[in-house]
């Protein structure tokens, strides 16, 4: 058997995009190129990976199998390449820590000052990904630690809740809702609604309410960034439902948040491979993150809080 490395990573392109055309954009070379590749993966392992429906690659679960073996290989290549990259630093030390978007504004970059202070030399890897793709690079070992939104249903990692989050109402400054305490579905009938994307799961419990408060939810756009959502906010595109982590921290004048109501909840867990305790360098950016999660409580009350 002769499985090419060109084909197995146009393989990986195609599910990791969804199709032929995105593989083709991603990796430089034509559609008919790729989808040659493929084929030719497919006669030399002789079996089916995809099923050609509608014009659309659907993996089968043979291919599903072996994707999965093929990107826990190659996101080993890619470890070994940035740790012999780190060879090249003064690090005397790295950490890789995966996260989510709410902590990308208001926790973490404070978090980090702080680290590097009591680790100068302490190199460090930060990712920003939804729950289910974090606990997989968390299950996988690439990663010293994650923090992930609950549930998180995986064999392969240990998980301990450790902040709960409510969904506030982000809207301009001089908005007239903002003379409202909290802010319901009812109250948002004439509003547009900047909704997250449909990959973050959070959108699905926001619709949800709406739903079954009888209100249609007018979403005429739709951003898979959190701070894109503020950002449209503070233009006057909409009014944006989100976690209070990421809303707290956004740094717009513009902007004021109110409750959103019926009270709605994150749950935040730190995660890490099953059966792993953490270096000493992750239990240390672990606690200066708890810790500027408790000055902020001191400091603005936020509408979030420690559970441990």
């Amino acid at each position: 058997m002769q499985i090419k490395m060109r084909q197995l990573q146009a393989f990986r392109e195609v599910i990791n995009s969804g199709s032929i055309t995105g593989a083709a954009q991603a990796l430089g070379l034509s559609q008919p190129t790729v989808s040659n590749l493929i084929i030719a993966l497919e006669s030399e392992l002789g079996v089916q990976l995809f099923l050609r429906i509608k014009k659309r690659l659907v993996p089968t679960p043979e291919g599903r199998f072996f994707y999965e073996e093929v990107n826990r290989t190659f996101n080993s290549i890619e470890k070994l390449s940035n740790a012999a990259d780190r060879l090249q630093t003064s690090a005397a030390g790295w950490l890789n820590v995966v996260l989510p978007q709410s902590f990308v504004v208001n926790i973490v970059p404070k978090a980090i000052k702080m680290l590097q202070q009591r680790r100068p030399r302490l190199g460090v890897t930060l990712e920003y990904l939804p729950a289910t793709d974090a606990v997989d690079c968390i299950a996988a070992g690439d990663w010293d630690f994650g923090i992930a939104r609950l549930p998180i249903n995986h064999r392969g990692v240990d998980a301990r809740p450790i902040l709960e989050s409510e969904y506030v109402c982000v809207l301009p400054a001089d908005h007239p809702l903002t003379k409202k305490r909290a802010i319901s579905p009812s109250d948002l009938r004439d509003e547009s609604i900047i909704l997250l994307s449909r990959r973050h799961e959070e959108r699905y419990d926001i619709v949800e309410t709406f739903r079954s408060g009888g209100v249609q939810l007018n979403g005429l756009l739709e951003t898979g960034a959190l701070t894109a959502s503020c950002a449209f906010v503070s233009e006057g595109v909409g009014i944006a439902i989100l976690d209070a982590v990421i809303a707290s921290g956004y740094p717009d004048r513009n902007l004021t948040m109110r409750p959103f109501s019926p009270r709605m909840t994150n749950q935040f867990a730190l995660i890490r491979e099953k059966g792993t305790s953490l270096s000493p360098e992750a239990e240390l950016f672990l606690e200066i993150i708890k810790a500027m999660i408790r000055e902020d409580q001191v400091l603005t009350k936020p509408n979030y809080r420690l559970l441990d």
